[in-house]
């Protein structure tokens, strides 16, 4: 009984952090990816007259005209949407995202099953524990993206593989529902291709005394995955020209042979430490990250369903971390991995603890089953402190209630372009008077490019009152300069100048050492104008911040705090970024 009453109350935890406040930023349209698939699904519609048929054939049926991403979860939402219409398409989406994960979760305990020795299972709840509090799962949970649905198929491809490692017969069922699930991948995002390594290695396995055999059952795999992606992605064949165009964008994008402004992060951005330093740390948390990287040097190298979580992990981390665009999202599909290898070696010290031969009892179950409770509250607390970001009101709402109680009506006031929307954003508040603001965003992204915008950028500040900065978008891409109250500051805090440790800096962040004075380079107007607003020296102070990061509080007592707006952007910037309002200064310059 008591077990029961454990898995539900496990359960509601898990229900609650997806669900909770789902419907956050309503009405604002605050995730770009998720307007773009939000806008695709709004024009969706099958009405061919027969003229039509004769000429355009299936092409304006249900046909997005958006490829970025494939038809699933676009055709998914469409019909949640329409079979309840009170669910606008944008909450649609995000509740395939939140069952996704909710699903994941059972996957990763069925893998754990499959992994774990038999007598071992006893710590599923536990396991179930650590993958209900995981940052990445909560956020992606609230995202109306693909990543929580294509984390689910990654898991659900490494399940089957395991099976067909596990069983002594091989079961053409598990190679048939492999084959669905891969082309359902590739159908929903295109670079799910790399998900296929999995059962073509475990194929390989099974099949290495007998090569005839391998490639058969592997010839018939990929065609039923070919097959099945055109059934879930009918029109990247139908509309296969618009298809490819959006393909050849999108891989020069990720390549970084096409350069847009909103991937200058990545500028001199080192591979394989980018992701250590600015995304693992913030979706995992240090806890996960260290055990995890521990588990997978230190788990047996023997055991084959351990290996072939391996092959998952490494057979998508180096083609996704080498790319140009690094975004959390591109890494997205192994991050549960992360959490398998976390989990596995937690099992391993409990059972060694258990298994102990101290003869005193004290130092045998005291001492180390307490310190193994503190690890394991130590591992929960990023992402109990991530669910503080849906229960608290949006920092884009708090910034604009602050504005309108502390700006004057008529004020000028200069912000940034390139924000899905900008600041202040309306009040629906009875008790707010409605105020009217000069508010000019201007395009620093061009500032260096376009000479012509120097002059205008002096006129603005010039006129403002205030200035606005919506997030860290455009200072941290292009400069080293971070905001504290003027003083000047490198990534890590402080501004090295000796012994070349602000070199040091670059590389522990992700980036080669050259990148500050690359950025002073390709950028001098932009790095000049942030590095005077931080300093004073433009003639304006900081006088409000607003910042919603994940936090524990205990009766109004801010107990622990992880800031993490140094992660990669779009961990942050989406539904908790960092906004600043500096104020000009008694004298005018």
């Amino acid at each position: 009984m008591l077990k029961k009453i454990i898995f539900i109350l496990l359960g509601i935890a898990l229900i609650y952090t997806r669900f909770i406040n789902l419907d956050w930023g309503k009405p604002y349209p605050f995730h770009p990816d998720e307007n773009n698939m939000v806008r695709a699904i709004e024009q969706l519609n099958c009405r061919i007259q027969l003229s039509d048929f004769k000429t355009q054939g299936l092409k304006n049926c249900l046909n997005p005209n958006f490829f970025a991403y494939g038809q699933p979860p676009l055709y998914f939402a469409y019909a949640v949407s329409k079979v309840s219409r009170s669910i606008e398409p944008r909450i649609a989406l995000r509740l395939i995202s939140a069952l996704s994960s909710i699903a994941n979760a059972l996957i990763l305990l069925k893998i754990l099953a499959i992994v774990f020795k038999d007598e071992r299972k006893k710590l599923l709840k536990l396991s179930l524990l650590i993958i209900t509090f995981s940052p990445y799962f909560i956020q992606f949970s609230h995202f109306g993206t693909t990543e929580s649905f294509l984390m689910l198929l990654y898991s659900l491809i490494i399940l089957f593989s395991l099976k067909m490692v596990s069983n002594d017969r091989f079961r053409v069922s598990n190679l048939l529902l492999l084959s669905i699930i891969s082309g359902l991948a590739i159908a929903t995002k295109l670079s799910a291709l790399a998900f296929i390594a999995v059962p073509i290695v475990t194929l390989l396995v099974r099949n290495y005394k007998n090569l005839r055999k391998f490639l058969f059952f592997n010839s018939l795999f990929l065609l039923l995955a070919i097959f099945f992606v055109f059934v879930f992605s009918p029109h990247n064949a139908i509309s296969f020209k618009d298809f490819l165009g959006t393909m050849e964008y999108e891989t020069a994008v990720g390549r970084g042979l096409t350069k847009v402004f909103y991937t200058r992060q990545f500028e001199f951005s080192i591979p394989i430490l980018f992701q250590f330093t600015k995304i693992f740390p913030y979706t995992l948390g240090w806890p996960v990250l260290v055990m995890a990287l521990v588990g997978f040097f230190g788990l047996s190298w023997k055991d084959i369903k351990i290996n072939v979580l391996r092959v998952a992990f490494i057979t998508f981390l180096l083609p996704s971390a080498f790319l140009y665009a690094k975004w959390t999202r591109f890494i997205s599909p192994i991050l549960p991995i992360f959490t398998l290898f976390a989990i596995l070696l937690l099992e391993k010290m409990w059972f060694a603890i258990q298994n102990s031969k101290h003869s005193i009892r004290t130092i045998r179950y005291l001492i180390p089953n307490t310190l193994y409770l503190i690890l394991i509250c130590i591992t929960l607390l990023p992402g109990i402190a991530y669910i503080s970001v849906y229960r608290t009101p949006d920092v884009r709402v708090q910034a604009s209630e602050w504005m309108h109680k502390n700006i004057p009506d008529g004020s000028y006031i200069l912000s940034e372009t390139a924000n899905v929307v900008d600041i202040p954003v309306y009040i629906p508040n009875p008790s707010l008077k409605p105020l009217s603001y000069s508010v000019a965003s201007f395009d620093f992204y061009g500032l260096d490019e376009n000479p012509s915008l120097v002059p205008l950028l002096e006129n603005h500040i010039e006129q403002a009152d205030y200035i606005v900065i919506p997030s860290r978008r455009i200072f941290a891409d292009h400069t080293c300069e971070w905001p504290d109250e003027g003083i000047k500051q490198k990534v890590l805090g402080i501004r090295y100048k000796v012994l070349g440790i602000r070199y040091f800096a670059n590389v522990l962040n992700g980036y080669t050492p050259i990148r500050c004075e690359r950025l002073q380079s390709l950028y001098p107007q932009t790095y000049e104008y942030y590095r005077k607003l931080f300093s004073k020296e433009l003639g304006f102070e900081k006088v409000a911040e607003f910042s919603s990061y994940p936090k524990i509080e205990l009766f109004g007592w801010k107990f622990l705090e992880f800031p993490d707006e140094k992660a990669e952007e779009t961990w942050t910037v989406f539904d908790h970024p960092v906004i600043r309002v500096y104020k000009r200064m008694e004298k005018k310059y």
